[in-house]
């Protein structure tokens, strides 16, 4: 703003030597402090010749004309002042602010038949009277009859500094004392905005762009209940943004001549004043948003209230399981990918039935049990969805009996395994059930025989049932699971699991040279390598639950020394000789490698470099997890910094900068030297560099989790970061981690994966929603012609220039791709979708979780996670 008489520069940086005698302001060339001194003077030299008004700045005089000028300009009459101005005001008008007269007594004295008084002349504005925002009024609520507030109580609160509310003023126009643009003389009502009042309080409220709210803002912007009310405070209107005003104006009938209605009579009787709305209530659209976020997250998967009497069978008290139930065929390929050798045998299935009928009891009834051969389908099924990841069970020693006696409650953890995998809703229903009987089973395990605590299959068994529980869908049982992480990982630290001073080398030649011994090498070495393979699939369980839970990891990247396990061509060797072989062919001239996660994370680079004898995948996605507990800590750090009352140091906030782009970089690094790494490693990849740029919290409080309050308190810091190069970069992810989505194979997705794409749906669509409230403004104030319209910019579509101008420079239209039909028998085509439509958003990912888990059959559902996921896409995505 430029430098003015009354809005004078107080820079350290240049010299100060002209000061005013009566309120000792500072001005820094010498015809401001002399237009200054006039204003004290108050002779008023300066007058209007069409309506006699007198001023004491020939500026004031100036602008004062313009508005004459302009009336006769548009053919309207400038109206001559019908009301003598008073030279002096008595007390009683002045300290009410309202117009007086040259009589004495007043005529508002003598209507009021109180005492006139002269005003003193110490009664003016001085020194005194500075006034700096925020400012403190007397609590009022426009009732009818109610009386209105006193203006004259406006006091200052130097002690409440602007960055308790988080509003900065403009950078270029108002400086620390605002009120001083206006100083005690105005010319029109054009020239002044009358701004509400902010509240003291905690809930930061931002400046709108050009002045003028953007149209979701009148919808989001946090509204104050009555319990809110901060005591001594006018609460705010909750669309006004304005800046305070002093309004102590002495000299200046600030409305001119036009405003003829006498304000003391306005003020005398109550009025409802239009466009604004009760500042204790906030205003409808705003509370029906918020709640109806609220309300469509209350029904999601996140919130669990207990109720009395509920137990694990009280949803379902019956095994619905037939042997007439026929799997699937699509599900059934799992049996042709692997061959698992033996069968379950009928001692096995009866001793899993007496686990069922000891856990369940009087709670769960069971008229029929599966045969031992549809029992042996299930088992052979969660075994090779093990497979298709890190496959952390060994198919080719499972039914060995020399190798190991199985117990009960792995085994049938693991039909629970394989009828989850199913989508006929009576399998995935005994899934859940005997996913139930495996976690009582075992703390009652471990009640009687402490020692299983050592045991593989205990521990293997108690990983089972935590993946089937945590993303089963089901709030009650997911919200069990989390809370049952925590006695596996003890178990696990706790056998010195995560150290590399339990594992050894092992050979085929470890034991001697003939069969016998070959075979006890390999049964040696797959018990090992199961550890390993259980171990830092435990690790990447808490990481995924962390991360898409928000909340922080159990075991921590720095215990990990273990060594990565052997490569998958080892492990997947179906005998012993073949795994000799194998070893042999490959393997032998290589030194035996002990890399571990720490030391990965120590030199990322080293991922370049891994031995051929090691499991890259499980090294890549360990990695990939040990990163996103970083990234997870860094965005503590953020909040930390972003909460602090003082603002974070210069070198706090050059560390988050430069920890945040060595973050990325890494990221970006472990991709681009994975060309062909699955997709669900990429979606892990591209989820985890979205994480980075998120506050995924105020995401989740946007939306609704914690209630409508803290859904319109989350808007105010989502707007502002939506309008910034990280959100942009979080947008990008998001949608990359819907084209890596459409490239995993059919029935692949796991838990982890249906939440990812959620959480990469929700900032999309709360990007879209904030930038529909910015388009509509936009609309408003400029609207624009086809021809005037960015190139688009799809964000699931490859990486290209128009997408880097995006991303760095704000360039272009943001969408995503959508499938959608042409009628008839023509097929699909793809269409451009734009963020601002957020509905579209919402469709898109729904399309993604559909194209995944086709319905090829009449009675096919989808499964309890994805159709949850895909109802609250739906509820939100209906929101308008």
């Amino acid at each position: 703003m430029p430098e003015s008489p009354e809005n004078p520069r107080r820079s350290p940086r240049r010299a100060v030597s002209h000061h005013c005698p009566h309120c000792d302001k500072a001005y820094e060339r010498p015809d401001h402090l002399t237009r200054h001194l006039d204003s004290h003077r108050n002779e008023r030299v300066y007058q209007c010749p069409t309506c006699q008004r007198g001023f004491n700045r020939r500026d004031v005089l100036q602008r004062h004309q313009a508005v004459h000028d302009k009336d006769e300009a548009e053919g309207k009459s400038s109206t001559r002042r019908t009301k003598e101005r008073a030279l002096e005001a008595c007390e009683a008008c002045a300290t009410a602010k309202l117009s007086c007269d040259n009589e004495r007594p007043c005529k508002r004295c003598s209507s009021k038949q109180i005492q006139c008084v002269p005003r003193s002349k110490g009664g003016r504005r001085s020194s005194e009277r500075r006034l700096s925002y925020p400012v403190s009024l007397p609590p009022y609520s426009p009732h009818v009859g109610g009386p209105p507030p006193d203006l004259s109580t406006l006091t200052a609160t130097p002690e409440s500094g602007p960055s308790e509310f988080s509003v900065p003023p403009p950078s270029d126009s108002l400086p620390g004392n605002a009120h001083e643009i206006y100083d005690s003389n105005v010319a029109s009502a054009d020239e002044m905005a009358l701004a509400t009042f902010i509240p003291h309080r905690n809930v930061q409220v931002y400046s709108p762009l050009n002045g003028f709210p953007a149209f979701f803002e009148q919808v989001m912007l946090p509204g104050l209940g009555a319990g809110d009310a901060v005591h001594g405070t006018q609460q705010p209107r909750v669309f006004d943004f304005n800046q305070d005003i002093d309004f102590t104006f002495t000299d200046t009938d600030i409305f001119g001549t036009d405003f003829l209605p006498d304000l003391d009579k306005v003020l005398d009787v109550p009025m409802t004043f239009t466009g604004f709305e009760d500042p204790q209530q906030s205003p409808p659209d705003e509370q029906e948003s918020a709640s109806r976020r609220a309300a469509a997250f209350g029904r999601s998967l996140w919130l669990w209230v207990p109720e009395k009497n509920q137990h694990g069978f009280s949803e379902e008290r019956r095994i619905p399981l037939r042997d007439s139930d026929s799997i699937p065929s699509s599900h059934q390929n799992r049996l042709d990918a692997i061959k698992i050798p033996g069968k379950l045998s009928a001692q096995d299935r009866d001793d899993i039935l007496k686990l069922v009928l000891r856990t369940g009891g009087s709670r769960l009834s069971v008229t029929t049990f599966p045969s031992a051969d549809y029992l042996d389908t299930l088992i052979k099924i969660g075994i090779g969805k093990r497979t298709e990841t890190d496959a952390w069970i060994h198919p080719y020693t499972f039914y060995d009996s020399v190798y190991q006696q199985l117990r009960p409650e792995l085994l049938t953890a693991l039909v629970a395994g394989g009828c989850v995998c199913c989508g006929m809703p009576s399998i995935n229903k005994t899934g859940i059930i005997l996913q139930e009987i495996t976690r009582e089973g075992l703390a009652r395990l471990v009640e009687d025989d402490n020692s299983v605590l050592r045991d593989l299959q205990y521990l293997q068994a108690s990983m089972l049932w935590l993946d089937i529980g945590i993303f089963c869908g089901y709030t009650r049982k997911m919200q069990i699971a989390e809370s049952y992480l925590q006695p596996l990982c003890t178990a696990v630290r706790r056998g010195a699991a995560f150290d590399r001073s339990t594992y050894t080398t092992i050979t085929p030649y470890s034991f001697g040279n003939d069969d016998e011994s070959l075979q006890r090498a390999w049964h040696a070495w797959v018990r090992q390598e199961s550890l390993k393979r259980l171990v830092y699939h435990l690790f990447g369980h808490d990481v995924e639950v962390a991360t898409s839970m928000n909340r922080p990891a159990i075991i921590s990247y720095t215990e990990l020394t273990l060594p990565f396990p052997s490569a998958r061509d080892l492990w997947l060797a179906p005998t012993a000789e073949a795994w000799r072989d194998i070893w042999t062919a490959k393997y032998r001239l290589k030194d035996c490698s002990e890399l571990h996660l720490r030391d990965l994370l120590s030199d990322p680079s080293l991922m370049n470099q891994i031995p051929p004898e090691l499991d890259l995948e499980i090294a890549r996605s360990a990695l990939l997890q040990g990163l996103a507990l970083q990234v997870w800590e860094f965005r503590q750090q953020m909040l930390l910094s972003q909460n602090s009352r003082s603002g974070p140091r210069a070198t706090t906030r050059l560390w988050l900068q430069s920890r945040q782009e060595d973050l990325y970089t890494t990221l970006q690094a472990v991709q681009e030297d994975s060309p062909s790494a699955p997709p669900v490693t990429t979606l892990l990849n591209e989820f985890v560099m979205m994480y980075l740029h998120i506050d995924i919290d105020t995401i989740q409080r946007f939306v609704g989790k914690m209630g409508e309050l803290d859904a319109r308190r989350a808007y105010p810091g989502l707007r502002d970061w939506s309008r910034t190069k990280e959100a942009r970069s979080a947008i990008w992810h998001a949608g990359q981690m819907l084209r890596a989505a459409r490239k995993v194979a059919v029935f692949q997705f796991r838990g982890f994966d249906c939440l990812a794409i959620y959480h990469a749906a929700l900032v999309l669509w709360v990007y879209g929603l904030i930038q529909c409230g910015e388009n509509k403004r936009l609309e408003v104030t400029t609207p624009m012609s086809d021809a005037e319209l960015t190139p688009q910019v799809p964000l699931d579509g490859p990486e290209n220039h128009v997408t880097k101008s995006f991303i760095n420079h704000g360039v272009g239209r943001p969408g995503l791709m959508m499938l959608q039909s042409r009628g008839g028998n023509e097929g699909e085509v793809k269409a451009f979708c734009e963020l601002s439509k957020p509905r579209t958003v919402m469709a898109v990912a729904r399309q993604v979780f559909e194209g995944n888990c086709p319905l090829t059959l009449p009675d096919d559902v989808l499964p309890p996670m994805v159709q949850n996921l895909c109802s609250l896409i739906e509820d939100l995505g209906d929101l308008r």
